[in-house]
């Protein structure tokens, strides 16, 4: 592409995400990549996207992560469908805190203490209020408003309704009460789906009236309403406790949503892979293996990626080693894949790119 203007890569990336979530990809794979800008070989490091939770953690202004980010772009070159997001990361569950529990920041994640009682839990309304809802509304708003033709705006994680609602209630005492409690489990989901739902109407919405795309944290471009939906719970569930307490909520976000796609995270999860694959709308499923397992580009996970895209939904795959992209490629359907690495050689990046098909290797990439 020759153009000088972003806003041409942003059509273009829109053109070739909405391709791949109908399996109409002109590639073998969505290639969703960066490397360093050569001027900064040796300076380039990785997005580091717990910048906002440092930055408050050392007493500094969390809207200077603005700035940091506009540095790191200026020295990363965009590969394949590859484009510079800025996630507003305030840890995964943020909803919860927006419900009342105590965010703990820590320097490369945050906890959410709620472990509230029923006296608290039974007047809750699905209305996101506090300091920490202030916090990520007003980072928002400002990401937008700066990032308006120069880079994606991710939405914060949310997080699962019933991940939410165990952070919350606590996720022992969650357990026992839907056996002795169900009734004020199911109004308890219902509220935090509701108050899900208040978020995230609310920022897809600004994010969307920017460049009509928005993103999460999981390098994927919607060209409308889309999120990563999941319930991480679930690898303490039954089929049953599953169909009970996670089914429902996860059917509800999916009939708000155009694009949403599951996080689909450890072995555990993998025995509700069939009632996942039914979710009314589901597009496409992300494989987390989990610490100390095989990675995403290992065969043994094979049998998994066939039974998904043999369900008719695609798959996206983080952190596939560079090495392995083309052959990765090659082994499933044509254009059912989406990759997400980072190259530390723009060479090899661009070759990779070529093997997969790409006309066009640079993406939102203006000079290098």
């Amino acid at each position: 592409m020759k153009s000088n203007n972003r806003m041409d890569y942003i059509n273009r990336l829109i053109d070739d995400f909405k391709a791949w979530f109908e399996g109409e990809t002109y590639t073998d794979a969505l290639l969703v990549a960066s490397a360093p800008n050569p001027m900064y070989i040796g300076s380039w490091k990785s997005w580091d996207s717990w910048s906002i939770v440092k930055l408050i953690r050392h007493g500094e202004n969390p809207n200077r992560v603005i700035d940091l980010f506009e540095e790191w772009v200026d020295k990363t070159v965009f590969i394949g469908d590859g484009f510079p997001r800025l996630w507003i990361n305030l840890g995964p569950g943020a909803l919860s805190a927006f419900l009342g529990a105590k965010p703990i920041l820590m320097e490369d994640t945050v906890w959410f203490d709620g472990g509230f009682d029923w006296s608290y839990l039974d007047k809750l309304e699905a209305k996101p209020k506090g300091d920490y809802w202030e916090l990520t509304d007003r980072l928002t708003i400002e990401a937008c408003r700066r990032g308006r033709g120069k880079f994606i705006v991710g939405i914060t994680d949310i997080g699962g309704p019933t991940d939410v609602a165990g952070m919350l209630r606590g996720v022992e005492r969650l357990f026992i009460d839907s056996f002795r409690n169900r009734s004020k489990v199911v109004k308890l989901l219902d509220i935090v789906v509701d108050a899900w739902l208040e978020v995230y109407n609310r920022h897809s919405k600004m994010i969307l009236s920017n460049l009509s795309v928005m993103s999460c944290w999981m390098n994927i471009l919607y060209p409308g309403l889309g999120y990563p939906i999941q319930c991480d719970l679930s690898v303490y569930m039954s089929p049953t406790l599953f169909e009970d307490l996670a089914f429902k909520p996860l059917a509800r976000l999916c009939e708000r949503l155009e694009y949403p796609v599951y996080h689909l995270d450890g072995l555990g999860e993998i025995q509700h892979i069939n009632r996942i694959c039914s979710l009314p709308g589901l597009k496409a499923i992300q494989w987390t293996p989990g610490a100390g397992k095989p990675d995403v580009d290992d065969p043994c996970w094979f049998h998994l990626y066939d039974k998904i895209l043999e369900a008719g939904l695609n798959l996206v795959l983080l952190g596939v080693k560079p090495s392995n992209i083309v052959k990765l490629s090659k082994r499933f359907s044509k254009g059912r894949i989406l990759i997400h690495t980072e190259f530390d050689d723009l060479n090899k990046a661009e070759d990779t790119a070529r093997s997969l098909g790409y006309r066009d290797v640079l993406s939102f990439t203006i000079k290098y």
